[in-house]
């Protein structure tokens, strides 16, 4: 366990070591391709002038600064919002940029070699198309904009350092032996060459140190780009936003579709702010004293309704009648009657329609339906709907006849109309419950009966 601590100790020695003499020394301190001789002069040169700090690892922006001052030829990677896609484009020393077309976010294949740092080997048949000096050391440098964190045109630059892999140098190697007639000698030769100077110097000492600089090293780069990171972050990625938009877009299965009905009406309700009704004082004080009566006259309060007399009846008796009569056109007259009658053992109310289209008189040519009502409430909310099914909504004219059982019939005639305040007027005026009169009667009987029967018992103890 020492000896790892020590070894440990001795790593982060030499690396302070080599910091020291890369800014000391500059480019002359790295032995290997120019470009990296470069990135040390300027990373030599914005050390010495921002002193170091231990606990801040300070961010010099190499590349951009290297571009900039050499005017050096790049690769652009525009990252467009939404659907957009991303797309390529070239940018040389004057300025001009030839971009290619969209490609949507679900090709991720480049942007996976992008986000890793490594050249893209279908990317070299663009780049020689192209015939442009973009190669600096075997590498590319690409400027990648990102257009999704702005609201205007503007975009976030930051620059890559894509470097060759096994694949891309195999690619390029297929690529320049594709048009000559090469032996397999020579491909190896040119591969053996390409390798050689593309290639970082490599350190063969069997020491630990070396694994240990390098793990801490690698550590430093890639500290946020671990795998639960990326993991997490792909989550939140642009093609996770797609995916999920389309899939809110998309149709609901059956057994969903009246749970999205719902809360898409539920989503389209206004916002309506709740109004502070004021508040009403709450008096402490106890209300008046009522006395208590001494004594209550029951039967002089309450009333006794006499039971139906038991029947074994099931005959219907006639209630009311009902006719509704409108013209069609060419003297034709659509005729609809509508009998409501009872049953006397359960009191249970049924009715009978009669439709005629082409009504003459003394003839019938239409067609007749019964069924059962029910209650009194039922009767009177069929009644109610088929006038207003009948009149279309008192918009059409009509004639009403109206025969209770033991009075005269009386026909009315309604003016149909299309204003809201003369239909609801229509309406209200037909809104009489159907056997009304009829249970007018009744009850007019029954009192009749018991004030003749009060009268009756208290007549009895005069007479005794």
């Amino acid at each position: 366990m020492d000896v790892m601590e020590s070894l440990i100790n001795k790593a982060d020695y030499l690396i302070e070591q080599s910091h020291e003499a890369l800014v000391q020394g500059g480019c002359g301190a790295i032995q290997g391709q120019p470009l990296f001789r470069k990135l040390a002069a300027i990373y030599a040169e914005e050390a010495i002038k921002t002193p170091r700090l231990k606990s801040i690892s300070l961010t010099h922006k190499l590349l951009e600064k290297l571009v900039k001052r050499e005017n050096l030829n790049c690769l652009v990677v525009n990252l467009y919002r939404g659907n957009e896609g991303y797309s390529l484009a070239i940018k040389i020393s004057s300025g001009l940029e030839t971009e290619t077309v969209r490609l949507s976010y679900e090709e991720d294949m480049f942007l996976t070699y992008i986000d890793n740092e490594k050249l893209p080997p279908m990317l070299l048949d663009l780049l020689d198309e192209s015939n442009i000096d973009i190669f600096q050391s075997g590498c590319v440098i690409a400027e990648v904009r990102d257009y999704r964190r702005t609201l205007d045109s503007s975009y976030e630059t930051r620059y890559l350092l894509l470097q060759p892999t096994s694949q891309s140098v195999a690619a390029d190697i297929a690529s320049m032996t594709r048009d000559h007639d090469w032996t397999t000698e020579e491909r190896l030769h040119l591969e053996a060459e390409i390798v050689k100077q593309t290639a970082p110097p490599l350190n063969l000492s069997p020491s630990p140190m070396v694994a240990i600089i390098n793990n801490k090293l690698h550590q430093r780069k890639y500290k946020f780009s671990t795998v639960p990171i990326k993991r997490a972050a792909r989550r939140f990625s642009q093609i996770a936003q797609n995916r999920q938009k389309a899939f809110e877009e998309s149709a609901a299965p059956k057994c969903l579709r009246l749970h999205n009905f719902l809360s898409s009406k539920k989503d389209k309700r206004p916002n309506i702010k709740s109004l502070t009704k004021p508040l009403i004082p709450m008096s402490l004080d106890d209300g008046p004293e009522l006395s208590v009566p001494d004594i209550i006259d029951v039967p002089k309060v309450a009333r006794i309704y006499e039971r139906p007399n038991y029947t074994t009846d099931n005959s219907l008796v006639f209630i009311e009648e009902l006719v509704l009569e409108t013209e069609r056109g060419q003297g034709r007259i659509y005729h609809t009657k509508l009998t409501i009658s009872q049953r006397k053992t359960d009191e249970v109310y049924f009715g009978e329609l009669y439709v005629d289209r082409d009504y003459q008189e003394g003839k019938q040519n239409g067609s007749t339906c019964k069924f059962q009502l029910g209650t009194q409430q039922q009767v009177c909310r069929y009644i109610q709907q088929f006038k207003e099914i009948f009149t279309e909504d008192w918009r059409k004219s009509v004639k009403i006849t109206h025969r209770v059982a033991g009075q005269a019939a009386y026909s009315t005639f309604m003016q149909g109309s299309r204003d809201k305040k003369d239909v609801e007027l229509l309406r209200q005026s037909s809104g009489q419950q159907p056997g009304q009169q009829q249970i007018q009667i009744q009850q007019q009987s029954q009192q009749g009966q018991q004030q003749s029967q009060q009268q009756q018992q208290s007549q009895q103890p005069i007479q005794q």
